[in-house]
């Protein structure tokens, strides 16, 4: 998982920019009509087409076609859904033991943060193993908001979400990732533990899918990787292939190149 930072506003060209607009039209009306049934108390169904969209678009322009946290390619219609961070329908959390349970307020469920089914900071494209095991999970460390918000900003202020969130956050200072694949929280940090489980980074497949790509970009850079953490000169597209944003798998294939070069660098020095 990797942050990847994106602004509408600023990151487009001319045709991006248009296909945008039209998608963020379609996206406003259905969120209008959305809560203004929801507040007469009307039954109103989702579109699920408006995100289905944008999932495409995400992989395609922003994503570089990887899931938005476990960094699998995943092509633009293998899964149908983008992913909500902020759950559309019911909420739940897990207990210690892996038990979930539906999140009240007072005698009622809680409704979903419908209001933001169309809102795409709400939405990051996601592979369907990380979007099935999330579902509709959402741990926070204060209170769930049930009604009716500003933006996922201001939202995030009053819940403190407990799952990193790639558009705003590094996922460093939480998860580390080791030799043969492994994920773990750094220090036992409650964020990064929830995120592993939540979403199951720690899955056996997708370790061993890390594990591959740390093994090929190791023997891909040679030399150069002991280069990289002495911070001598290396070629930028080199390393760019293995570690940068396009990358399969860039964080742990990085963190995994740093261990072995301090291994390297180790050996050197006890025989000097």
């Amino acid at each position: 998982m990797r942050r990847v930072p994106f602004d509408p506003d600023k990151d487009l060209d001319a045709d991006q920019k248009a296909w945008w607009d039209k998608w963020a039209a379609r996206a406003n009306k259905a969120r209008d009509t959305m809560v203004d049934k929801r507040g007469r108390g009307e039954k109103a169904e989702f579109d699920g087409s408006i995100w289905s969209d944008l999932k495409a678009w995400l992989l395609e322009n922003v994503f570089h076609g990887k899931c938005a946290y476990c960094e699998t390619m995943v092509t633009p219609g293998f899964f149908g859904d983008g992913e909500h961070y902020r759950p559309k329908g019911n909420v739940t959390v897990a207990d210690d033991s892996g038990v979930r349970r539906a999140i009240v307020a007072g005698e009622k469920s809680h409704p979903g943060y419908y209001w933001l089914a169309y809102n795409w900071r709400n939405l990051l494209p996601s592979c369907q193993q990380c979007n099935n095991a999330k579902s509709d999970q959402f741990p926070v460390s204060k209170a769930h908001v049930h009604l009716p918000a500003p933006e996922p900003g201001e939202l995030d202020t009053a819940e403190e979400p407990l799952l990193i969130n790639p558009y705003i956050e590094e996922a460093s200072p939480y998860l580390a990732f080791g030799e043969f694949g492994v994920i773990s929280a750094i220090d036992e940090n409650p964020k990064g533990k929830a995120t592993i489980d939540v979403f199951n980074l720690g899955r056996k497949k997708l370790e061993d899918d890390r594990w591959v790509e740390q093994r090929k970009a190791l023997r891909g850079l040679g030399s150069s990787a002991v280069n990289v953490l002495l911070g001598t000169a290396v070629d930028d597209s080199e390393v760019e292939l293995w570690t940068g944003a396009g990358a399969r798998y860039s964080r742990a294939v990085r963190a995994y190149i740093r261990i072995r070069s301090q291994a390297l660098v180790d050996e050197f020095l006890s025989k000097i």
